[in-house]
């Protein structure tokens, strides 16, 4: 085994990160593996985004625009990267918004993690797309495994 793990490493291989036992509920049941697309309520509580649903458009401060983006995973690995897009009409109307995960940037939760209120900022005046459909987008990659991508579909308020 060990000189398996030496020639992978010098052929330059990736090996993969080891796979966590997620744990269980509190019932005693295992852990799903899931990965929730959300945003957030008024009081910061993380929100699963359904498809559909409204997203609302936030007039931010600095004269800027954008929508809070938050993801829920149960039995995922707290490293990786997650990387979000909005769209509407098939246009990319969002700036890329990319996040190397760390442990100092994940909330806990029952079998796994949180993070809550990212903003996706348009690329325009936000303003523009009230009353629009649109997508937002997210993936999950970590090393060593495929990326998981996640989609909804959503009405721009």
């Amino acid at each position: 085994m060990r000189w398996l793990l030496v020639a992978l490493v010098v052929s330059g291989c990736p090996v993969p990160e080891p796979v966590e036992d997620a744990g269980t509920l509190p019932d005693g049941g295992p852990c799903p593996k899931e990965l929730v697309l959300g945003t957030e309520s008024r009081l910061r509580d993380f929100v699963a985004m359904a498809e559909g649903s409204d997203l609302e458009i936030i007039a931010g401060p600095q004269g800027g625009w954008h929508v809070w983006v938050s993801v829920r995973a149960t039995a995922w690995p707290k490293t990786g990267t997650l990387a979000y897009v909005l769209r509407s009409g098939g246009t990319v109307v969002s700036a890329p918004l990319r996040i190397e995960l760390g442990e100092a940037f994940l909330d806990p939760i029952t079998c796994g993690w949180e993070r809550r209120s990212d903003a996706l900022t348009f690329t325009g005046v936000g303003e523009n797309f009230r009353g629009a459909t649109g997508e937002v987008e997210m993936t999950y990659e970590a090393f060593g495994s495929a990326p998981t991508v996640v989609r909804r579909g959503v009405v721009l308020k």
